[in-house]
């Protein structure tokens, strides 16, 4: 059974920053969605 990860939320006060650093660590697919606010 595969347990693959679709989606989740990492709040950051710097968000381009936060997204290399998980790129670059994990090698994830980073995608910004406008928020509701």
């Amino acid at each position: 059974m595969d347990h693959t990860i679709v989606h989740f939320e990492i709040p950051a006060d710097d968000p381009e920053r936060a997204a290399k650093f998980y790129r670059e660590l994990f090698g994830w697919q980073i995608d910004r969605y406008a928020g509701s606010g």
